[in-house]
């Protein structure tokens, strides 16, 4: 499973998540919605923007993320 680290790395580079909005040129909601949820659904074109904006590469923002092993816990 990949997650976004959106969050983190705009921590990281001690920015907000306003100003990246505005220097990927997109609302508000929708850089905090990607930042509140790791796992939302988001296209490459959007990615691409904020990993512009924070002067990442896209691989930057995604990481490995463990699948929810609690599902396997019903044996």
């Amino acid at each position: 499973m990949v997650r976004l680290r959106i969050k983190k790395v705009i921590d990281e580079k001690g920015l907000t998540m306003a100003k990246v909005a505005r220097q990927a040129d997109m609302a508000y909601n929708t850089v905090h919605s990607l930042c509140v949820d790791p796992y939302k659904y988001v296209n490459l074109y959007t990615l691409n923007r904020i990993a512009e904006a924070l002067e990442v590469s896209v691989r930057d923002l995604l990481e490995d993320a463990p699948d929810d092993l609690s599902k396997n816990d019903n044996k």
